[in-house]
């Protein structure tokens, strides 16, 4: 048993096992690269690099923190950086890192840096996020072929709207852009597209490398990637990687007219039983699940009942008979029949499962099962 009042167990059997999955939908010569920015989505950097290394060489991260961190647990990864690199960064990071570079700057600083530079060019097609214009591929394309130290490895792109919808007209819309600008380029060792939706719904278009992410952890990006999976019968099989737990740290007989938390906003209509539970909002607990949560202890849901506050919350336990301090709590994850995740939270709290699982806190401790 954990000596930690909250934890969080990552499974990397479920891992490997979504690992593989995916890459079944995908060309054996495909290139999967886990995208394991934002702690890995909140479930550990280091974990899942150390439970990938073996599958996979290449992985993807938003800064250069997370790509130095990448290299301490596996040295010879190629690591792609995709976010917003600051110039003293830039000649920090060893050449194996590669850079997605977005501006005519960024070259400028990458020239001088005395080694070479990995360069994977981002090319604007239609999200409008970082990205290189088509008005000003050619001046950057130019500058590349005057610095022989800028090797120009990659060239992508990333779709706007796969995951939100089941129409694919932006999707195509975007590639017919990225045709047209990749023919200025001229050969590319290494062309990419595709997130985890578009690899999984359009494997055609996934190129030679598959940047991998909520699907990697056991999630699909949205209902509407539910329903195309099911429209086309394709059968995919994703398991969660994560689990997030807590104890009872104390319970309480309650009596009727007795209210519970902030706001007196839960009033219990008969006598009954709460279990408070040492976990709040700043330990990923959304105070937009309160009153509306359930978790499961001993085998059963019992639902969160008042505002949850920064460090606790209480769940109703009147159902669940011969419960006692250190208990375990699943705020996250299943025992038996019963199951919660992070789509559950989600959808209570008006937003998508990625930002459930990546807001989960770095003070957590996580373990690898």
């Amino acid at each position: 048993m954990h000596s930690y009042r909250s934890f969080i167990e990552i499974s990397a059997a479920n891992l490997v096992h979504n690992f593989r999955q995916i890459a079944s939908r995908l060309h054996k010569d495909t290139i999967l690269a886990p995208v394991v920015k934002a702690n890995a989505y909140g479930h550990g950097l280091n974990l899942v690099v150390e439970a990938l290394k073996s599958q996979t060489d290449w992985f993807c991260v938003d800064s250069a923190l997370e790509a130095f961190e990448v290299l301490s647990i596996a040295p010879e990864a190629n690591v792609l950086v995709m976010g917003m690199l600051m110039p003293t960064e830039m000649t920090a990071l060893p050449e194996s890192v590669r850079l997605g570079v977005y501006s005519l700057e960024a070259l400028e600083v990458l020239a001088k840096r005395g080694y070479p530079a990995r360069i994977h060019l981002k090319l604007e097609t239609g999200l409008n996020r970082l990205g290189i214009q088509p008005q000003d591929l050619n001046q950057i394309l130019q500058y590349i072929k005057n610095h022989p130290s800028l090797i120009l490895e990659g060239v992508y792109t990333h779709y706007a709207n796969v995951e939100d919808t089941l129409d694919s007209t932006m999707l195509e819309k975007q590639n017919q852009s990225f045709e047209t600008m990749l023919s200025q380029t001229g050969s590319i060792e290494l062309v990419h597209t595709c997130a985890s939706a578009a690899a999984i719904l359009h494997p055609d278009k996934t190129r030679q490398i598959a940047r991998i992410g909520i699907s990697l952890y056991g999630y699909t990006s949205s209902w509407q990637t539910q329903l195309s999976l099911r429209e086309r019968g394709i059968s995919l099989s994703l398991r969660p990687a994560i689990g997030f737990y807590t104890r009872i740290a104390q319970i309480k007989t309650v009596k009727a007219g007795d209210t519970v938390g902030y706001g007196c906003t839960h009033r219990f209509l008969r006598p009954g039983q709460i279990a408070v539970l040492p976990v709040g909002y700043y330990d990923g607990m959304d105070r937009g699940l309160s009153s509306s949560a359930e978790v499961i202890i001993a085998g059963k849901r019992a639902p969160i009942v008042g505002r949850i506050a920064m460090n606790m919350c209480m769940a109703e336990v009147t159902h669940i008979p011969h419960l006692k301090p250190l208990d375990r709590v699943i705020l996250l994850g299943g025992e038996g029949q019963e199951m919660v995740s992070a789509d559950e939270w989600a959808s209570k709290c008006l937003t998508i499962n990625y930002e459930i699982l990546s807001r989960l806190p770095t003070h957590i401790p996580r373990f690898m099962m």
